[in-house]
């Protein structure tokens, strides 16, 4: 197997003028899935974690549309904050390169419980996906830490391993939001250090209902 991460070298421009210097940057490589010998997809990725990717992206692709996820599992906003914030200290290989994605699986009974990245943001949920699986942990007891733009696949993806509550540092698409609604999924975008927004059944984090409910109220006449 390749190694995840090369280094090759490159001209650094700074105020002072030109220097020779190296950079750390992921490998992408094609990963072919087959079943029953036929041929359903080569995907590109970085080559690490593949026995996971292989798991999750089995588990997750071709669900449409996606389950509703279950109720039952509540989050203080405290909770997101650590999460999220518990994230970024793992992506050992996006420390080194700055140019994968992360996804990661946040139990509040636990903390962080496992963290996987690639090149593609759909390959790290993948991974992330078979990790849980291979592990036995059930995701409908936690968060889905993700890294990045929330598209409606990754959505898809989360509530077909059965998860509630997706949390992720870049805004959703329109289209993400109204999958979110249908599957019953709570959505928490643009989390970074100052806060959080929730886009879809914030009944799941505490305080949440009451405090968007409180300007209309006031409204009232």
């Amino acid at each position: 197997m390749a190694e995840p991460v090369v280094r090759v070298p490159c001209s650094v421009w700074r105020a002072s003028g030109y220097a020779t210097g190296e950079r750390a940057i992921p490998e992408e490589t094609a990963v072919a899935f087959t079943y029953n010998t036929a041929s359903y997809a080569v995907m590109m990725a970085t080559p690490q974690d593949l026995e996971d990717f292989a798991v999750g992206f089995s588990l997750t692709e071709a669900m449409r549309p996606p389950p509703r996820v279950h109720e039952g599992l509540s989050v203080t906003p405290a909770e997101i904050m650590t999460a999220i914030e518990s994230l970024f200290p793992l992506q050992a290989l996006n420390r080194e390169t700055r140019a994968v994605h992360g996804a990661g699986f946040f139990d509040p009974a636990h903390g962080l419980v496992a963290v996987r990245e690639d090149v593609g943001r759909h390959n790290a949920l993948d991974k992330l996906a078979g990790a849980l699986a291979r592990e036995g942990t059930n995701a409908a007891k936690g968060i889905v830490l993700l890294t990045s733009r929330v598209s409606v696949e990754m959505v898809q993806k989360s509530a077909a391993i059965g998860a509630p509550i997706i949390v992720a540092v870049s805004a959703p698409s329109a289209l993400a939001l109204r999958m979110a609604e249908a599957c019953g999924m709570t959505l928490v975008a643009v989390a970074r250090k100052d806060g959080f927004e929730v886009f879809t059944h914030p009944h799941r984090v505490s305080g949440a209902l009451a405090e968007a409910a409180a300007p209309a109220a006031a409204r009232t006449p």
